[in-house]
């Protein structure tokens, strides 16, 4: 028999058609959330978008009524399917600008290779000459959600894959903010404002997933800690070391770092607590001592992901190049500054560099990104330290304000302590990275705010501590920004350039100037949905409204505010306008099948990497990938310009037979296909992909290879630069040579071909591949040594004679970390059995004494 809940205004009402009728409203409002995306004000939309969401309140008032928490993962679920139902349901690809850079690129690399060969990809052959795959960071490619993209079209799965994130960041927050005994109303505000937050839905739009992945996966880790540090079960510890282990594995490695501050700060904090409360110092070495046995138990899970990276990056990326030369300009650059806090205020202060939206006038390059919580969240969460004030509004508190002044970089005296004290800071950019854990802690902040809602005890605390004079003032202040922006704006600029900004550039003041308007309009957004979100909230406390309807129209008005901030943000295109085949690569191919070479794209001629995601080789003379081997940024120098890549013996050993040039005409090369004002030019003195040579120069590094290299009237065609002394003579050869005869390269796989080559003396084989150290060379079962050749590329010392030789990249870093992991996971394995195991035979024990 069906149950039902008696209405105090009416008869019962049965919990299975509470339920019906939720979930077939909640149907009906994604159908009309798949028309909003197509409104192009922010704010009508976000007003729309609101009222729509009510379709969600049958649902709510179920899930709210169910003794069982799990029903709120559904809730979650919907809400965001109601969100991106135009992407969901109507296809296309969520915009992101690094997903059009290097994002696909490596997405469909890693797809393609598994396809074609079967086998996890280590060596990447289409960008900067070749490079380290896994190595050399080509995105989260050990992720579970990487599985997706086997099953679903690329370009669908790298939206879906977000969308799945933001769903779950929500109940995540939602799970954590439960383990702290806050009610389901506080963790039901606490997951919408987490999950809906312009600093995290926003990144979709800079192509950032990995950051998103790290804040979805925080409040998880913070909740198994939470529950491990509550239960005192080694199994929950490992859970939590489990969750950590994910973060990792994203491969962002710098927003995992930040992450782990969080957590131990707050692992510290809960037992310092345990002490003082319980006094037990066993206790607390126990806790201690579990955290640490996980956490390096996670860090061994993960030594695959940690360690090859770790290698090639401080060993042989161009990265060493650039932490070297910029050193602390490099660790300040992309931080917060002034105008950027009161972005947190007010999103529409700085402004953002957004498809048709250009009212950023910031001091960073442009800014693809909302730092907003939410003026509702921020206002809570500070109403939570001044009216609260309990141990824990404390902590949060301080993460806040610690975060909040590392995001600012080189604008406080404080980042210079952090930069010299704190490990690995001087090696990282982008300090406003770190602001998520701000935002982590506001919403937690506000969330205790929302649970005194239902509680008599603190209701009475925060209206004795003057949480109407907090109000008001709140309100008043807004009111009054938004009055003075309103009637006074210029002034109001003038003033905040006077104070904080006298070196504002003109192009960046006119922008300012021309956003007045916009940013006046953005105050008073700020101060009505402050005044309903505030307002509910007291009429709450006052017992002028119910609980549940004041966190209704709270929870209403944070949507409308999310929602407008993150439309803009939230693109949906169709890839083949980015991404199909074009005329040019069409020709490029039907040559590429012939016979391997570059294609030297210069800048606008394509987008970096379009080539590369058709399977074309490109070289492109900006940075690129970022990780690619610096002897190779070296060879072209691409710190002074990359003017190499016009130098005709550059041109030659890179193997570019031709050369992408938009608009601009070259007489000095034959025109070989054009589209539209995208020209290819065909370079006639490209050297082939592999070839002999019978003379050489040993020199001691890449950098005197270089100097020959490109020294006037050198001729790589005849003379070889090697680093070290071939175990072979020298045969000069008397007949001057421009074109090397080309050996012949047999096999596409990248990673494992052979080149046929007939030697008439003894000799050097050259291939036009980067060196590193991980490939090898064989002829038969005969390993034969690899020499840095030109600074950058290969040579293998071969005797007179025809020779068939195999090139193999061994990846042994790879295998060895590897290993580890496996090991790792084993014994996390075998450790968590047990500790079940333990777990359960001590309850069934208890269960029988009693």
């Amino acid at each position: 028999m069906a149950k039902s809940i008696k209405s105090a205004e009416g008869p019962a009402i049965s919990n299975n058609l509470l339920w019906a009728a939720g979930v077939s409203l909640a149907l009906i409002g994604v159908l009309f959330g798949y028309f909003l995306w197509d409104i192009e004000s922010p704010i009508v939309a976000g007003l729309l978008f609101a009222l729509v969401a009510l379709t969600g309140v049958p649902l709510a008032m179920a899930m709210f009524r169910s003794k069982r928490e799990w029903p709120f993962v559904f809730f979650f679920l919907w809400i965001t399917t109601f969100f991106f139902s135009k992407f969901i349901f109507g296809g296309g690809m969520l915009f992101g600008t690094d997903t059009l850079g290097l994002g696909y690129f490596a997405h469909n690399y890693f797809k393609e290779h598994i396809a074609q060969f079967g086998s996890y990809p280590l060596w990447q052959n289409l960008l900067h000459g070749g490079m380290p795959f896994h190595a050399g960071l080509h995105g989260d490619v050990l992720y579970p959600t990487r599985l997706l993209e086997l099953g679903l079209p690329l370009h669908y799965a790298l939206g879906i894959r977000l969308i799945l994130h933001v769903w779950l960041a929500g109940f995540f927050m939602f799970g954590f903010l439960r383990s702290l005994k806050l009610c389901k109303g506080a963790a039901f505000f606490g997951g919408l404002a987490y999950m809906f937050g312009p600093f995290f839905v926003s990144l979709i739009y800079a192509g950032h997933d990995g950051k998103m992945f790290i804040t979805a996966l925080l409040p998880l880790s913070m909740w198994a800690l939470e529950s491990a540090l509550n239960d005192r079960k080694l199994w929950r510890y490992l859970l939590f070391g489990l969750t950590y282990s994910l973060m990792v594995i994203t491969a962002h490695m710098q927003m995992a770092y930040f992450a782990a501050w969080l957590i131990g700060a707050y692992f510290v904090f809960r037992v310092l607590r345990m002490l003082i409360k319980e006094r037990s110092i066993k206790d607390a070495g126990l806790h201690v001592g579990a955290f640490v046995l996980v956490i390096f138990i996670a860090l061994m899970i993960t030594f695959l992901q940690i360690y090859p990276p770790l290698v090639y990056l401080a060993n042989y990326s161009q990265r060493t190049v650039r932490t070297e030369a910029e050193g602390w300009e490099f660790s300040t650059s992309w931080s917060l500054h002034p105008e950027e806090i009161g972005g947190l205020f007010v999103p529409e202060f700085a402004g953002l560099s957004v498809g048709k939206f250009n009212t950023y006038w910031g001091r960073n390059h442009f800014k693809l990104n909302s730092d907003y919580f939410g003026i509702i969240v921020i206002m809570l969460a500070l109403g939570a330290v001044v009216l609260l004030r309990t141990p824990r509004t404390w902590f949060f508190f301080g993460m806040g304000v610690f975060s909040t002044i590392f995001a600012l970089g080189a604008n406080t005296p404080f980042f210079r302590l952090f930069y010299a004290v704190i490990p690995q800071v001087n090696k990282f950019r982008a300090p406003s990275m770190i602001i998520f854990l701000a935002a982590f802690s506001a919403v937690v902040l506000s969330a205790e705010m929302i649970s005194a809602l239902r509680d008599e005890e603190q209701r009475k605390l925060l209206m004795g501590r003057g949480l109407m004079i907090f109000a008001a003032i709140a309100g008043a202040l807004f009111f009054l920004k938004a009055l003075l922006m309103g009637v006074a704006g210029d002034g109001m600029l003038k003033l905040y350039r006077m104070i904080f900004y006298s070196g504002i550039a003109p192009d960046k003041l006119a922008v300012m100037e021309a956003s007045k308007g916009h940013i006046a309009a953005g105050f008073w957004i700020a101060f009505v949905v402050l005044a309903i979100g505030l307002g509910a909230y007291v009429l709450a406390m006052r017992k002028k409204l119910t609980p549940a309807l004041a966190l209704g129209v709270i929870s209403v008005a944070l949507l409308f505010d999310a929602f407008r901030v993150n439309k803009p943000f939230v693109e949906i295109v169709d890839h083949n306008n980015y991404f199909a085949a074009s005329g040019g690569v069409n020709f490029l191919k039907a040559e590429y099948d012939k016979r391997p070479f570059r294609v030297i794209v210069f800048p606008n001629a394509y987008q970096d990497s379009y080539l590369g995601t058709h399977g074309i080789e490109e070289v492109v003379p900006t940075v690129g990938h970022g990780n690619q081997l610096r002897t190779f940024d070296e060879f072209i120098d691409r710190h002074g310009g990359a003017r190499n890549l016009l130098h005709p013996v550059g041109m030659a050993l890179l193997n570019a037979d031709y050369l992408a040039i938009r608009g601009q005409e070259v007489d000095q090369f034959p025109l070989a296909y054009q589209e539209g004002n995208v020209r290819l030019y065909r370079n006639p003195m490209s050297f082939p992909r592999a070839f002999p040579v019978y003379n050489w120069r040993s020199v001691e590094s890449p950098e005197d290879a270089r100097r020959i290299t490109f020294s006037q009237g050198f001729n790589p065609a005849m003379t070889a630069v090697v680093e070290g002394e071939p175990p072979i003579a020298q045969n000069p050869v008397t007949d001057t040579v421009f074109i090397p005869n080309a050996a012949k390269i047999i096999g596409d796989h990248p990673e494992n071909f052979d080149v046929q080559v007939n030697m008439e003396n003894e000799g050097l084989l050259i291939l036009c591949d980067n060196y590193y150290y991980e490939w090898k060379a064989f002829e038969g079962d005969r390993e034969l040594p690899i020499y840095r050749a030109y600074g950058t590329f290969r040579a293998v010392p071969l005797e007179r004679g025809a020779h068939t030789v195999n090139f193999r990249y061994e990846g042994r870093t790879f295998k060895k970390a590897l290993n580890v992991s496996l090991l790792s996971i084993l014994a996390w394995v075998l450790l968590f059995a047990l500790s079940l195991f333990v777990h359960i035979r001590n309850r069934r024990e208890g269960d029988i004494s009693d």
